[in-house]
């Protein structure tokens, strides 16, 4: 054996015989009886949750196809998008205290009572720059609705017409189908063809059907769309 393949054999030796000396030294030096130290070995171990927004989260939506953020500096963040709408860019956005995301679009409504809406525009859905004095927005499937501060309600996109509604103080909804609250309890359902239920203080809806919480505590579903009755 040459001398230079006698050197290099001799110091891979050397680096096992080392790695192995200090091994051996840091099991010696770790107290395998401290649960303290077992419990920090354990934590380094473990993988980091996944953060889909980095920074301080006010308020966020989601539907099928995007997640909207508003941070606490009123800028909004998203991610997602659809082959109709792509990715949207709300960089530009500001003064923004709530959103709604939408199928293939999403709303934000301003400290200012303005809306924006982004997104796939068929049927003039994001067609917004003209709103004021909204108070709540509900981005569906092909409609952006928008309560004003009067407690009458305006629409965008496909759209029921909306010139019944009056005293609504909530907006509530699942895609296209949009339920109004109104300050004496009543449900309005454009789907429904007008007012459907009274005495109720709160709407909750998924993807098949809504359930209203009456002020005596009971709840019920009553959207004849799906027949669905809870009590």
């Amino acid at each position: 054996m040459s001398f230079v393949a006698g050197f290099v054999v001799g110091a891979i030796c050397f680096g096992i015989v080392y790695r192995g000396y200090k091994i051996l030294k840091a099991r010696d030096a770790f107290d395998f009886n401290d649960p303290e130290e077992l419990l920090e070995d354990e934590e380094e171990e473990t993988e980091p949750e996944a953060t889909v927004f980095r920074g301080k989260i006010d308020t966020m939506d989601v539907s099928t196809s995007f997640i909207v953020a508003v941070k606490n500096d009123g800028t909004v963040i998203s991610t997602g998008g659809t082959s109709f709408s792509g990715g949207i860019d709300t960089g530009y956005w500001k003064d923004v205290v709530k959103v709604s995301a939408g199928v293939n679009h999403i709303a934000g409504l301003t400290s200012s009572g303005t809306v924006y809406a982004m997104g796939y525009n068929n049927h003039n859905r994001c067609m917004t720059y003209e709103w004021t004095d909204i108070i709540d927005i509900h981005a569906g499937n092909e409609v952006t609705v928008g309560l004003k501060s009067d407690g009458t309600v305006i629409a965008s996109g496909g759209a029921t017409a909306f010139e019944y509604w009056k005293d609504v103080v909530s907006l509530t909804g699942l895609g296209d189908r949009v339920y109004g609250l109104t300050e004496n309890g009543e449900v309005y359902a454009p789907h429904l063809n007008g007012t459907i239920m009274s005495d109720v203080k709160s709407i909750h809806t998924n993807v098949y059907f809504a359930l209203f919480i009456k002020n005596d505590g009971t709840v019920v579903g009553n959207d004849p769309e799906y027949s669905h009755y809870y009590s």
